[in-house]
């Protein structure tokens, strides 16, 4: 007996950004207050503490649109778009705004370890999306 569950593709949407808001939230403040704050200090990534309330703001509005836009270009050009290369796009130029764009900022010899910790911070967040999205649109009525 297959217990397939089906969901609508608003549905699948709000999901998708339910999950990215709460897993990024906590996967930010972890990795980078928690385990890493010293060393994103010392590359200059905090000017003063955290502001939380903007930092889950800024990730409730990435969870929504990235959600949003995978469903949508979805139905729009169909399984041709997998949440795997939807990802990958989406958080390869995420990367380049945010990781590429502070070390620019920044002249520390450090830039090259930052780059590091931060690409597999992202590969990680942009990783998670995507297997979440993928079990998503395998529910997606159409």
């Amino acid at each position: 007996m297959d217990m397939k569950i089906t969901i609508t593709r608003q549905r699948a949407s709000a999901i998708g950004a339910l999950f990215y808001i709460v897993f990024t939230f906590f996967w930010a403040v972890a990795w980078h207050v928690g385990l890493f704050y010293d060393r994103y200090a010392q590359f200059g990534y905090f000017t003063d503490q955290p502001n939380f309330a903007f930092g889950l703001a800024a990730i409730a509005v990435q969870g929504a649109l990235l959600s949003w836009g995978y469903f949508w270009a979805y139905v729009k050009f169909g399984a041709h778009l997998s949440a795997w290369r939807f990802s990958f796009f989406v958080g390869g130029f995420y990367w380049t705004c945010h990781v590429i764009a502070q070390a620019a900022k920044t002249s520390q010899a450090a830039n090259v370890v930052f780059i590091g910790m931060e690409t597999f911070y992202l590969s990680i967040q942009f990783g998670a999306f995507a297997v979440v999205l993928n079990w998503l649109v395998r529910r997606v009525i159409n």
